[in-house]
């Protein structure tokens, strides 16, 4: 099956290459002036290349902004976390079940509480958001194994399903339920250094260990409690280590 495939590959790929040859070889040869068959022959040749050039340009523009569309019709998991003025630095300790998030000033962004069920099934840990004032505002889910959508992302105390953080072989993807995609986090395994990407390809945030704390930088606009509690899941997930007779520790070292 896999030879008739390839064959049928070839052929094709042959197939194009043959008549963009001839269709380049039809353009550049010259008509006599008396022969106006040759010539309308060549205009229509041309007008039909330019429709098909223009359609397939008119449906790329059109898909580009239904994509577009869709991706402004998604309420951002944390409205009240969006970075609004300038790009911000958040600093947290994650080598305990409950730390706050902090500015560089000192001033608290929010609060997270890591929580290591012991009765549910595949369940190795939940990741919890919370403003200054205790209000719930994310809830992950993250399950055991390194592949598919194995992190469950919950807007407040985990009522309302906002979609999921896949993992694939060298990084993480974060989806909304309606399968647009969110946000790329990619970690560099020889810093340790987590980039996070929206879905152009611009980075947006970067988390990194200085002295046993993670530092984040965020820059505008961008939904800072989706890109912390990507990162906070992901790395319980990757760096989680069984203790005998006890839950699961962080190795943020």
């Amino acid at each position: 099956m896999k030879s008739s495939h390839a064959g049928s590959v070839s052929t094709d790929y042959d197939f194009v290459g043959s008549a963009a040859a001839r269709l380049q070889a039809f353009l550049e040869q010259d008509c006599l002036a008396e022969d106006k068959s040759c010539v309308a022959e060549k205009v229509q040749v041309i007008t039909l290349v330019s429709v098909l050039f223009l359609t397939i340009v008119g449906v790329l523009i059109i898909f580009r902004t239904l994509r577009e569309e869709k991706e402004e019709r998604i309420t951002p998991l944390c409205p009240q976390l969006i970075v609004k003025s300038v790009d911000i630095t958040l600093g947290m300790q994650l080598d305990e079940d409950s730390f706050d998030v902090t500015e560089l000033s000192g001033k608290k962004f929010c609060k997270v509480i890591l929580d290591w069920p012991t009765t549910a099934v595949g369940i190795v840990g939940t990741v919890r958001l919370q403003s200054v004032h205790g209000v719930p505002l994310v809830t992950v889910v993250v399950r055991s194994g390194y592949a598919g959508q194995n992190m469950a992302i919950c807007r407040g105390s985990g009522r309302e399903m906002f979609g999921f953080i896949e993992a694939t072989r060298d990084k993480f993807v974060v989806q909304h339920r309606t399968n647009t995609e969110l946000l790329t986090l990619s970690e560099d395994p020889e810093t340790n250094e987590m980039s996070v990407y929206n879905p152009v390809g611009a980075r947006v945030c970067t988390a990194n260990m200085k002295n046993g704390e993670m530092h984040a930088n965020i820059i505008q606009h961008v939904d800072a409690g989706l890109a912390l509690a990507s990162i906070i899941a992901t790395r319980v997930q990757r760096r989680m280590t069984h203790v005998a007779g006890g839950g699961p520790v962080i190795n943020v070292a």
